[in-house]
């Protein structure tokens, strides 16, 4: 079992969304953040995982789309970092569908963004 399944099943108050958007916003930049890898952080099947994100009224794909924004805010405002590459280090397959999903996000293109915040 692992440390984080051990510690939110010995009765800590915080909650599963809030539990795997921590897990999910130190792993985001990691390969595996599939359901199935997150769900065997805390020793559960993925059904299980994604039933109890939706009894508190969220989706894994939210939480995981969540933690992309906020590192990829990090990123833009942080670093020179070429947006492919933030999209790259995302798990995006190309910069196009980054930029997209940046878009309906934030409501602005990355370089717009990172323009936006005085970041070029």
């Amino acid at each position: 079992m692992s440390v984080i399944g051990k510690k939110h099943r010995s009765g800590d108050t915080q909650s599963m969304s809030h539990a795997v958007s921590r897990v999910l916003g130190a792993r985001v930049i990691f390969p595996d953040t599939s359901l199935a890898q997150i769900a065997s952080e805390f020793s559960m099947q993925p059904r299980t995982l994604n039933r109890r994100l939706r009894a508190e009224g969220t989706t894994f794909r939210e939480l995981i789309n969540k933690a992309r924004f906020e590192v990829a805010r990090q990123l833009l405002k942080s670093t020179k970092m070429q947006i492919a590459d933030i999209a790259l280090a995302l798990g995006y397959a190309n910069a196009s569908g980054f930029s997209h999903a940046f878009q309906r996000w934030s409501g602005a293109a990355p370089s717009e963004w990172r323009t936006m915040i005085g970041k070029t």
